[in-house]
């Protein structure tokens, strides 16, 4: 099964890819350092950016161009938040109880509801193990 047919099997037929200037594809290089364009992201849902448009429900997926480790940046969800709100999201990187930390191998692809609490940090390790 494609990530195509995933995404209409969740959305169904009309689904569409958002341009890339508000949501679309984005590219985000998490290594440490000044070269890197990532910083910290807490605890948020992606539904939050923009919750009076009328393009939900959405998904998001990441592509993971190489794996990810506590020392090079990893995703952290809170499993079953998608199906309430966000009253009780902390506004930091606050440990949630019952978060998970999910890793990625190269390639691997990661689909997430937009409602779901989800939050990453850059890399806190230098050289080829910060790489992600």
């Amino acid at each position: 099964m494609s990530w195509l047919d995933v995404i209409r099997h969740l959305l169904g037929d009309d689904a569409w890819l958002l341009e890339d200037d508000r949501f679309g594809v984005v590219y985000q290089d998490a290594r440490p350092g000044d070269q890197s364009g990532y910083s910290r992201i807490g605890w948020h849902s992606d539904h939050q950016s923009g919750p009076h448009l009328d393009v939900w429900p959405s998904v998001a997926f990441t592509i993971h161009v190489d794996p990810t480790s506590p020392r090079n940046g990893f995703l952290r969800v809170l499993p079953g938040s998608h199906l309430g709100g966000t009253d009780d999201m902390p506004l930091g990187f606050e440990k949630v109880p019952g978060e998970v930390a999910v890793y990625a191998d190269r390639g691997d692809v990661i689909f997430h509801d937009a409602h779901l609490w989800h939050g990453a940090a850059r890399a806190t390790d230098d050289g080829i193990e910060a790489v992600r």
